[in-house]
This record gives structure tokens, C-alpha cells and sequence, in this order.
């Protein structure tokens, strides 16, 4: 590096660097370049000892992935195969020679069933009906996959039966929906106080405290005839159920859900409602949150 000299400052004497004044011109010096391991250090070192590990992990299960089955694998698999086809094939086979050993007694069982069950629908038992006629179409399905299903007997009690199926499934299920609303009907008995109105309101005129113990805060299945259909001061829909007093009535709070059947109520009819128990209101059993049931 050379020195010229600056704008002022005497000249120095030689050995003690650039005089006063005197600034360096060309390019300045350059660090000493730094090795790669100095540069990404020993973090990088492993990140990078890392990552060369897992690729080679991951060619080594491909390559293992890739890996052709030895001849020996090859012939383990063709003697499975063949096994398994000769056990489907047996299978077949004798089921096969139950159908034609059986069809000729199990066609004459089915036929009487069938005709059982057309008896039973023909004179209202819909339930027996579908039974039998449930049970005849499982024994003929046995039948199904084998030269039998091309007997035309097979064939005649394949229809037969499922034309008394098409004919009672509307009754069947008419009477699956009684069954389930039966089943509703028995869990809200279960998890509610059944109770009329005219024992709520004998109750509560012969011990209000014991009434109170007994049905207030407590969900309530209260039936009755109806006396009014009354819209609240505040906007609330009262339904008032009769009691002995002709001057008093139970009165349930509905919910405004349940407005479009009160507006088809007349005074008269027996309702069922389900109610949360709220204690008497000027000598009346009072109801709230009811629901029609």
C-alpha cells in the first residue's frame, strides 16, 4: 500500500507508519478468508450431518420398498392362491349339493309359510305376517348362488313372497311408528310425575306445603280437559285446564311453539301437556314451559 500526501502534517520519519496527513490510496486490505467449517459452524455441521443420515434412510426403505420377491416368495404366494381357490371352490360345491338335496322338503316348508303368512295378513295380524314372511325369504336366500335359483318353483316363491312383503309393508310400518311412539310415550312416564289436573288442583287445596313437595320444580305430565285459550297481559298463550272448581283452573304457560296447536283447540277437549311445576297462583295450580304431548 502506498501513502500521498494529505492537505497538511509534516512527512514522519521511516518505520513509523504514514505521516500526518498522508491517507492510503488504492484498494484497502482484505480480511483473511474464513474455511467453510469456520463459516457454518458446528450447528451447521450437525444440521448438515442430519440431513445427509435421514437421506440416506429414506433411499435405503425405498430401495427395500422396490425390492423384487424372491422366486421362493413367488411360490409361497401361487400355493396360497391355489389353497384359497380350492377352499372356494369346495365351498361352492357343497353348497351346491345341500341346495339340490334340500330344495325339494325346504320348497314345501316355504310354500306354507307363505301361505301362513297371507292367512295372517288377510285377518289383520300384520305383525305374525311379517314375520313369516321375513322367515320365507331368509330360506329362500339360501338358495341363492346355485342352480336352484333357476328352478322355477324357486323362482314362483321368490315372487310370491315378496309380493306379500309390498302388500303389508304399509301396515308394518304403521305399526313400527305405534311401537316407537308407544316406547317415547313409556320413557316420558318414566322421567316425569304423571298427574291430572283435577288431582293437582284437589292437592293443592288439601295441603298446599305437600303439594309443593310433591310436584313444584318437578317435571310434570298433567292431563285434562280444556277450559280456555287465553293470550297473557304480556303476551304469553294460557292454556287453562278444568277443575272441580268452575271458577278456577290449572293454568299452563305454553310455549310459543306449541301456538299454532293451540289455535286449534276448543273447549272441551282433553290435552296433554308436559310442564315444570311452579306452585299455586291465587288458589290455581301454575304450569310453565309447557309442551303439548
Amino acid at each position: 500500500m502506498s501513502y500521498q500526501q494529505g492537505p497538511q502534517g509534516p512527512q514522519r520519519p521511516q518505520g513509523y507508519g504514514p505521516p500526518p496527513g498522508w491517507v492510503p490510496y488504492g484498494p484497502p486490505p482484505q480480511p483473511p478468508k474464513k474455511s467453510l467449517l469456520a463459516r457454518i459452524g458446528c450447528g451447521g455441521v450437525i444440521v448438515i450431518a442430519f440431513g445427509l443420515f435421514g437421506s440416506c434412510m429414506l433411499c435405503r426403505s425405498a430401495a427395500t420398498a422396490k425390492k423384487d420377491p424372491t422366486p421362493a416368495e413367488l411360490s409361497a404366494r401361487a400355493v396360497e392362491a391355489d389353497r384359497n381357490l380350492a377352499a372356494m371352490k369346495a365351498a361352492a360345491e357343497a353348497k351346491e349339493k345341500n341346495a339340490v338335496e334340500t330344495f325339494p322338503q325346504k320348497s314345501i316348508e316355504i310354500a306354507a309359510t307363505i301361505k301362513k303368512a297371507t292367512s295372517e295378513a288377510d285377518t289383520g295380524k300384520i305383525a305374525l305376517a311379517d314375520k313369516d314372511v321375513e322367515g320365507a325369504v331368509a330360506a329362500l336366500q339360501d338358495f341363492a348362488g346355485t342352480s336352484i335359483a333357476a328352478d322355477k318353483q324357486y323362482q314362483q316363491l321368490c315372487e310370491k313372497a315378496e309380493a306379500l312383503r309390498k302388500r303389508i309393508e304399509p301396515q308394518v310400518q304403521k305399526l313400527a311408528k305405534t311401537a316407537a311412539a308407544a316406547s317415547a310415550d313409556k320413557d316420558l312416564k318414566a322421567s316425569s310425575i304423571s298427574v291430572t289436573s283435577t288431582e293437582l288442583f284437589n292437592a293443592y287445596q288439601g295441603n298446599e306445603v305437600a303439594a309443593d313437595d310433591k310436584y313444584k320444580g318437578r317435571k310434570l305430565l298433567v292431563t285434562g280437559t280444556v277450559a280456555s285459550v287465553d293470550k297473557g297481559a304480556f303476551g304469553g298463550l294460557h292454556l287453562r285446564l278444568a277443575t272441580p272448581n268452575e271458577f278456577m283452573s290449572t293454568m299452563c304457560s305454553m310455549e310459543d311453539s306449541e301456538k299454532s296447536q293451540l289455535a286449534q283447540l276448543s273447549k272441551g277437549e282433553t290435552v296433554r301437556v308436559l310442564c315444570k311445576g311452579q306452585g299455586i297462583v291465587v288458589g290455581s295450580p301454575s304450569l310453565g314451559g309447557c309442551t303439548f304431548r
